[in-house]
């Protein structure tokens, strides 16, 4: 069985010198189905939808995201494991 990339993605908040500008977030996530949505403030177009295997939301600290990508290569080296034996 071919190994496939997963790629996981945190939306990180908004930093100090950000929030003193007045900028706003632009990017709207959905955790369960796994899409990022960003609207261009300047435009009227429709949000640009982009889908991850897991989207963190700016509540999400590294060692989540990290967390969760260690908890994933330690189940596919477990499986790897088992086919060889």
């Amino acid at each position: 069985m071919a190994e496939a990339v997963r790629v996981l993605i945190r939306c990180r908040p908004l930093n100090s010198r950000e929030k003193a500008d007045g900028r706003k977030q632009v990017v709207e996530l959905d955790m369960k189905s796994g899409s990022v949505s960003i609207k261009n403030p300047a435009s009227e177009d429709p949000p640009k939808t982009f889908t991850f295997d897991q989207v963190f939301d700016n509540s999400a600290t590294q060692a989540d995201v990290y967390g969760e990508d260690e908890r994933l290569l330690l189940k596919s080296r477990c499986y790897a494991s088992n086919r060889s034996s």
